[in-house]
């Protein structure tokens, strides 16, 4: 398995590379709780970050939450198109072989 660690990946100034479609909740079983932005009208709602075998990476909802879009935007446990930001393009198909071989929670 992909050895992955946490942290602040934003500093590194990602791009997006891709999206995913996946549950909230799987991703926060797989990588933790995330950063969650404060109620300023940014574009994202959360995000992850940190690096997969040695590739930084963030996983984010794009305006399509409550912070962007107020009462019409989706809840964060509602969200299921995240995007991919990074600095190569094979970060996208890292993050998505690490999130198909996690284990799931029985």
């Amino acid at each position: 398995m992909s050895n992955v660690e946490m942290g602040n990946s934003s500093l590194y100034q990602t791009s997006l590379m891709g999206e995913i479609n996946v549950s909230y909740e799987r991703l926060v079983e797989v990588f933790g709780t995330p950063y969650k932005y404060p109620d300023d009208g940014y574009k994202a709602d959360v995000e992850w970050d940190g690096s997969i075998d040695g590739l930084v990476f963030t996983i984010y909802n794009y305006k399509d939450g409550k912070n962007y879009l107020g009462d019409e935007g989706l809840a964060v446990e509602d969200i299921t198109n995240w995007h991919i930001g990074g600095k190569r393009h094979r970060v996208v198909k890292k993050i998505l072989e690490y999130i198909e071989n996690f284990p799931a929670k029985e």
